[in-house]
């Protein structure tokens, strides 16, 4: 139950983060800014884990669990900065060749 609540959080958490980082993508930010910021960050939400499992009575299971949802989350994040990334690359390479072509 704990968990279901927590993933949904963080399912708001990534839709948050995703329009958060667009907005940063739209004002110059780079890929290596974008990962330091995000590396930070999950080091944060890894320290707050291990405290908060330390004071609650859980199975490890379930703390192994709430551990794979903040990986999972940090993955995504960063394949979908990746990809982003990539995508405008291509669209500024395409654009650049239309303008050659002219």
């Amino acid at each position: 139950m704990v968990l279901r609540a927590e993933h949904a959080r963080l399912t708001q958490l990534d839709s948050e983060e995703k329009n958060h980082g667009r907005d940063r993508w739209m004002c110059g930010y780079r890929l290596d800014d974008l990962y330091r910021e995000l590396n930070l960050l999950h080091r944060c939400m890894q320290e707050v884990t291990r405290e908060f499992f330390g004071q609650t009575l859980v199975s490890r299971n379930v703390e192994a669990a709430a551990h794979q949802l903040i990986e999972d989350l940090f993955s995504e994040t960063i394949q979908t900065a990746i990809r982003q990334l990539i995508d405008e690359q291509d669209e500024r390479i395409s654009a650049a060749i239309k303008d050659l072509s002219r």
